[in-house]
C-alpha cells in the first residue's frame, strides 16, 4: 500500500522505451536508481517525446504499472544529478503541473472526448 508519508518518487531523466514490461522497468530501476523495484516507492521513466509516462510501483504483493500519453503538451523533467531525481510524494503534488504548454506532434483528438 502506497503510504504519502514515507512515499518516494524517482523519475528517471534518460528516456525509456514505452514498450518496456514490468520486469524490463523493474530491472531499469535496479540499474539506474541501485534501488530495490518492491520497496514500495513509485518509479517514473518518461518516453524520448517527452508526451508518455510509465509508473511502476509494488502494491499488495505484486508490481502496478500505469501509463499516461498527454495529447498535447509534454512532460517537463526536474534537473537532476545522476540521471535520476528523487521527490517526496508532497514536492511532486506542489509540483504542478507537470506538464508544459509546448504542443505535442498530435492535435486535438477529435475522437477522443471526456464521457459526460
Amino acid at each position: 500500500m502506497l503510504t504519502p508519508g514515507n512515499l518516494l518518487v524517482w523519475i528517471a531523466t534518460e528516456p525509456v522505451s514505452p514498450l518496456k514490461s514490468i520486469d524490463g522497468l523493474a530491472g531499469e530501476v535496479e540499474r539506474r536508481f541501485a534501488e530495490n523495484p518492491a520497496r514500495g516507492h513509485i518509479f517514473a521513466f518518461i518516453n524520448r517525446d517527452q508526451t508518455g509516462v510509465k509508473l511502476l510501483y509494488w502494491s499488495n504483493g505484486g508490481f502496478v504499472v500505469t501509463y499516461k500519453r498527454l495529447e498535447r503538451g509534454r512532460f517537463s523533467s526536474p534537473v537532476a544529478r545522476a540521471g535520476r531525481v528523487e521527490v517526496t510524494a508532497a514536492q511532486l503534488a506542489r509540483r504542478s503541473p507537470w506538464t508544459s504548454s509546448r504542443p505535442s506532434r498530435w492535435s486535438s483528438p477529435s475522437r477522443w472526448s471526456s464521457p459526460g
